[in-house]
């Protein structure tokens, strides 16, 4: 390969078109400060936009010779015609990778100065996208030389976005055992892919595997000339082979914890206030609310919980090891982050939500005919910590889903109308319910003191 020539693709062909089809990313870099790994989760998902501007762009480019009217010229010429595909082949692909590596280091930086978290697989998710880029632009151009139709860049794009969403749509990717491990090699990322997860060994390697497979083989389709078209099912074929056999045997098995994302980062000073590693910002917006909240509970309750952390959460759905088993010395507060990875909620929203149930987090197991009356036990128990009246509800913010003020806070009125000894022997006994996440009534139980 020439690099005069390859030089003169770089400058002449549309491989800095091919760079600006995967701009998009560019959008996730708002996202970085959550952490990388919110960013890389964007990346996968962004392919469903990315993938189809990128074929537009190669079948555009396929299309060069067609539009200056030299294909019977250069048909003429003794050179073979593959050399001359494979320097725009190389150009094509050296805009996209050179392009996306820019947009990558630009939000790297940017999560840097923000103190984010880098997942540690975060250049093999990136070597992936850009790799499944890099097939997307290279189809593009085989299908524009095979179809050099003036519609054939749009009809190209709209047939790739087509397919991504339909993947996205109706893949099933419910974890278990049940659904086949093969669609972790789809490019649109599993909808579970969270902030605390990894991919595995065996599910990263397998992507990559195909994803560059992918991309040799529409490469050779573009340069396709004779036998070479035969070549490229053999290298796809290959390399699906391959990927296969590097899978783990279920879907869940794909992903796994983060270790390094879950860190709790905490204040040095009492009382102790923890945000995870992935999280940074979100301490500056925590240490107040929460070290008011432990105070609170250090009044009122019985051997009180003395630190407030940031609560992590496993959508992998099965098998959910992740879950931390609730500890009676430690509130684990939900936390919502905005763009910028700060708290998305006031002052007073971040004091209720860690005193909410007595500084326990919600159970996962009530009963849907019990939601509410749950939810009222654990607005009142709040209130009674804080010493406050229930709020009302904000249909547009943290307090959507709290009961009416004609449910609490005649609830609270009732327990405040008990004796000061009962109050707080009920307050303790649905504390302990709530940390058991037993079957209870746990309503009746903070105010009649039985369930």
């Amino acid at each position: 390969m020439s690099a005069r020539v390859l030089g003169l693709e770089l400058r002449r062909s549309a491989a800095l078109w091919a760079g600006l089809a995967v701009a998009p990313a560019a959008l996730t870099v708002a996202q970085a400060g959550n952490g990388m790994a919110v960013v890389i989760g964007d990346q996968r998902q962004a392919l469903i936009l990315m993938m189809p501007l990128a074929t537009a762009v190669g079948a555009w480019q396929a299309r060069r010779d067609r539009r200056s009217g030299t294909s019977d010229l250069l048909g003429t010429s003794p050179r073979p015609a593959w050399h001359r595909y494979a320097h725009t082949a190389a150009a094509l692909g050296i805009g996209v990778v050179v392009a996306y590596a820019l947009i990558l280091v630009v939000a790297a930086v940017f999560a840097a100065r923000v103190g984010a978290h880098y997942p540690v697989d975060y250049w093999v998710k990136s070597m992936i996208v850009t790799a499944w880029l890099t097939a997307a632009v290279l189809l593009g151009a085989a299908i524009g030389r095979a179809i050099s139709w003036v519609v054939t860049p749009p009809l190209a794009a709209l047939s790739m976005l087509v397919g991504l969403t339909a993947i996205a749509l109706f893949t099933d990717t419910e974890v278990g055992p049940g659904p086949h491990p093969g669609t972790w090699l789809l490019p649109p990322a599993p909808s579970y892919d969270s902030y605390i997860t990894l991919l595995t060994p065996e599910a990263a390697r397998a992507q990559l595997v195909w994803a560059i497979s992918c991309a040799a083989a529409a490469g050779l389709l573009y340069v396709a000339t004779r036998w070479l078209p035969l070549v490229a099912l053999g290298v796809a074929g290959a390399g699906l082979v391959a990927a296969m056999t590097l899978l783990p045997e279920y879907l869940h098995q794909g992903v796994q914890m983060d270790e390094t994302a879950v860190v709790p980062v905490c204040t040095p000073e009492e009382p102790v206030v923890c945000a995870l590693r992935v999280h940074p910002l979100v301490l500056d917006d925590l240490r107040g609310p929460g070290g008011e909240a432990l105070t609170a509970l250090s009044e009122r309750l019985p051997n009180p919980p003395n630190r407030v952390e940031e609560a992590y959460y496993s959508w992998t759905g099965y098998p959910d090891p992740w879950m931390p088993e609730p500890a009676r010395d430690v509130v684990s507060a939900e936390i919502y982050t905005d763009g910028s990875g700060r708290l998305a909620l006031t002052p007073t929203e971040t004091l209720w939500s860690v005193a909410l149930g007595a500084g326990t987090a919600a159970c996962p197991n009530v009963p849907q005919e019990m939601w509410d009356r749950d939810a009222t036990a654990r607005v009142v128990a709040a209130a009674w910590v804080l010493q406050e009246t229930p709020p009302e509800p904000d249909p547009d913010g943290y307090f959507n889903w709290i009961p009416p003020p004609n449910v609490t806070r005649p609830a609270y009125e009732a327990l405040l109308g008990l004796p000061e000894d009962v109050q707080y022997a009920q307050v303790a006994a649905y504390r302990d319910s709530a940390l058991a996440c037993t079957g209870e009534d746990r309503l009746a139980l903070l105010l009649d003191g039985e369930s």
